[in-house]
């Protein structure tokens, strides 16, 4: 007699759900399958397929959970590294820059800070202090001129940076 597959439990689960709850709770595939209504077999089918891809789950969260850090220390080594002139002599600068530049580009991500355009930004910066300096300059060459009586400007002297 063929089962008409009423009561066979679904071969496909939320795979991210029963992951959560395997890896963040530390159920039993047991535990995990009852919660989603499946078989046993189909949560520990699933899970360790994705597991293979994986070398080691917990190191893999305690690195997720500590990866700004863990950058940090990373970038900290890597400067030691562009400085030790004996291993200088050994490795390229230029890769040793462009791995402190990976680093440091990635642990700027993980800690929501901006990577792209940072010269932009600080020459924009830059821009701004000249401009306002050139302007509280050009407010003291004017107050120095009344000063001295003198009403009209010369055309190249004219009101640009105020």
């Amino acid at each position: 007699m063929r089962s008409n597959g009423l009561n066979k439990p679904p071969n496909r689960i939320d795979l991210a759900e029963a992951l959560r709850l395997r890896l963040q709770r530390g159920l039993t595939y047991q535990e995990i399958a009852d919660r989603l209504g499946c078989a046993k077999s189909t949560v520990y089918t699933s899970i360790n397929n994705v597991l293979k891809l994986v070398d080691d789950p917990q190191a893999n969260r305690a690195f997720s959970e500590n990866q700004v850090n863990i950058l940090q220390g990373t970038e900290r080594v890597l400067i030691g590294e562009l400085l030790d002139h004996e291993k200088l002599k050994r490795a390229s600068v230029n890769n040793l820059a462009y791995a402190f530049t990976q680093i440091h580009n990635a642990r700027r991500l993980e800690a929501g800070m901006s990577t792209e355009q940072v010269d932009v930004h600080v020459a924009y910066e830059q821009l701004c202090e000249r401009r306002r300096m050139n302007g509280e300059h050009i407010k003291t060459i004017k107050q120095r001129l009344a000063e001295l009586g003198v009403t009209e400007l010369p055309p190249a002297a004219s009101d640009e940076g105020e």
